[in-house]
């Protein structure tokens, strides 16, 4: 009987340590349970965390893209922009050449009339020499006399007729006389006195 006791407290604790053991695997399979979710946990929020790093690099991507894009749309307006500067530049510029030239052309013509010699100008003072101021009186218009300077006072190249002249001290001009007798009429002891 001692025996049987002595096996009976063996198989009792050799059944305590089965059932300790049993505890244990249990145990071990509720922490395998538990690093399995774990490992699962770490492994979808890594891939949560590559998908979000997948989507900020697509995102970065697109954004480098629609960035490129600008650029290049930025860049063709630029020169748009350049083309309608410089061309804006030349119609300017073609303008006021234009307005130069009128201005000198115009300058030169009034020049021409203005830039007259002191010669001149005063000749352009005297009065013209008219039709009918050469008869003389009391002859029955058988008789014509007349006294005159020629200047070409308008530029046109031909010489007017003018009652007076100008000249610089030491110079000299002609003066023109011009005398008709008529069949009918008669000229004697004619004298010219010329006041000056």
């Amino acid at each position: 009987m001692k025996k049987k006791f002595g096996e009976f407290f063996r198989k009792n604790d050799n059944l305590k340590d089965a059932e300790k053991q049993q505890g244990n695997v249990s145990d071990n399979v509720k922490n395998n349970d538990n690093i399995s979710e774990k490992v699962n946990n770490i492994a979808s929020e890594n891939n949560q965390e590559n998908n979000t790093k997948n989507e900020t690099r697509v995102k970065k991507i697109a954004e480098r893209q629609d960035l490129g894009q600008k650029v290049q749309n930025l860049k063709t307006k630029i020169s748009q922009n350049r083309i309608k500067v410089i061309s804006s530049f030349v119609a300017i510029l073609a303008i006021i050449l234009t307005a130069i030239i009128a201005i000198n052309q115009a300058s030169k013509v009034k020049n021409g009339l203005t830039a007259i010699s002191p010669e001149l100008a005063k000749a352009m003072t005297y009065p013209e020499v008219e039709e009918g101021e050469e008869i003389v009186d009391k002859t029955n218009n058988c008789v014509t006399f007349d006294a005159f300077f020629l200047r070409d006072l308008n530029g046109d190249g031909y010489a007017e007729s003018v009652r007076g002249t100008s000249k610089e001290i030491g110079g000299e001009d002609t003066l023109y006389m011009e005398l008709n007798v008529q069949t009918a009429g008669s000229l004697k002891d004619a004298k010219i006195t010329i006041n000056g």
